[in-house]
């Protein structure tokens, strides 16, 4: 997760996607570290596998099409779904980030139809 962290502006503002049990937006590295602990301590595995980075529709705007691995905690169930990330970058970091757990409304929100 550190290096994660590093990419973000110190004041980024986080939305998970809209399944996820905590709504957010979540303010701040603070805020977003104690939110994706939570979401961690789910699952006994997460991986992300990078798929593609597109320039958005606005300026200074990225879309990041990833497929993410689970695999639950107890239960042992494996599942992959492909997500989207549409983010802000301010001055070199992500100030902004939004998921979309539909890659084409990931799409759509970046501009990108």
């Amino acid at each position: 997760m550190g290096q994660f962290f590093d990419l973000l502006a110190p004041d980024v503002e986080w939305w998970p996607s809209e399944q996820s049990p905590e709504p957010g937006p979540f303010r701040g590295h603070d805020e977003l570290r104690r939110f994706m602990r939570s979401y961690y301590d789910s699952f006994d595995e997460i991986t992300f596998e990078l798929e593609d980075v597109l320039e958005g529709g606005e300026p200074d705007q990225v879309l990041v099409l990833l497929t993410l691995h689970t695999r639950g905690k107890g239960s042992g169930v494996e599942v992959d779904v492909r997500i989207g990330h549409v983010l802000t970058v301010r001055g070199g970091r992500i100030a902004h980030g939004r998921v979309y757990t539909n890659p084409e409304e990931a799409r759509a929100a970046a501009g990108l139809t």
